[in-house]
């Protein structure tokens, strides 16, 4: 029904994604602190993520949680890593371009993210795709 939608009114729904971050390879939170957070690296369902998609930022490991609501603002491109990023890295990432989508940062919730136990006692919520392999679901 949405393709339909789409096709004749030139409307097009909107998805939801979960953009995970691995506390092992990069550290998100002081990331956000900073205010660097422009970019995201794709994985995975490279041909459905739009422009206007809204994005949850979320932190696996032992501080499971939603760090941050975010707006994709481009579609996937090759972009490498902002230099101000390396610093956020456990190991320096190699400089190169990778599949990528801008974000714009709608609420950054770093200093009070909304944990994994909140999430899952939450009956909408409690099925969010997290904690899995991968960077996006």
């Amino acid at each position: 029904f949405s393709k339909t939608l789409e096709r004749i009114l030139g409307y097009r729904s909107i998805d939801y994604w979960v953009f995970q971050a691995n506390p092992d390879i990069y550290n998100i939170s002081e990331a956000l602190k900073a205010g660097i957070l422009k970019t995201w690296s794709v994985n995975q369902f490279k041909k459905d993520i739009k422009i206007g998609d809204k994005v949850i930022i979320w932190a696996s490991g032992k501080q499971a949680g939603i760090y941050a609501l975010a707006t994709v603002v481009s579609s996937v491109q090759k972009i490498k890593d902002d230099p101000k990023e390396y610093n956020y890295y456990v190991n320096t990432p190699k400089q190169e371009d990778t599949d990528r989508v801008l974000l714009q940062l709608d609420y950054n919730l770093v200093n009070n993210p909304i944990s994994k136990a909140t999430v899952l006692e939450h009956n909408i919520l409690k099925d969010l795709p997290q904690g899995m392999q991968g960077t996006n679901f």
